[in-house]
């Protein structure tokens, strides 16, 4: 988990760092959006939206692949339990 954690963390901070960059570049300002047109901000809603849905399709990815995971988890977990217990038995056995 801390891993993924901190993985999120340098994602988030990487994105930030991105967006801080744009704005220094001049590339994010509020004046630009005053002298826009209605088409250049039809395109950049557009570009927006899309980077939401990918955001949200890999998002949606990372949960099955969670799921995936926590499935297997158990599973493993079971068959831990399962082994712990022929060993006790056997052990008993012994005895």
């Amino acid at each position: 988990m801390n891993i993924s954690r901190e993985h999120s963390r340098s994602h988030h901070d990487a994105v930030e760092d991105a967006i801080e960059a744009k704005i220094d570049a001049g590339e994010l300002v509020a004046a630009d959006v005053h002298e826009a047109t209605v088409e250049d901000l039809s395109s950049r809603l557009t570009h927006a939206q899309d980077v939401i849905d990918r955001i949200r399709a890999a998002n949606y990815e990372l949960m099955r692949h969670l799921e995936a995971a926590r499935v297997r988890i158990r599973e493993l977990d079971d068959d831990n339990q399962s082994l712990r217990a022929q060993l006790r038995r056997r052990d008993h056995g012994r005895n």
